[in-house]
């Protein structure tokens, strides 16, 4: 009984973990995928204008 508790515990504990570890990996990944579009979109713009 102890060990299967034990268990659900471990598992709901490495969730939270990857959750949030995940969270932080795809928030970076967006900022930088963000970034390098809006870089590309200002460079175009700046292209239109010449």
């Amino acid at each position: 009984m102890n060990g299967t508790i034990c268990q659900s515990i471990n598992q709901s504990i490495n969730q939270s973990i990857n959750q949030s570890i995940n969270q932080s990996i795809n928030q970076s990944i967006n900022q930088s995928i963000n970034q390098s579009i809006n870089q590309s979109l200002s460079l175009l713009q700046v292209m239109e204008q010449v």
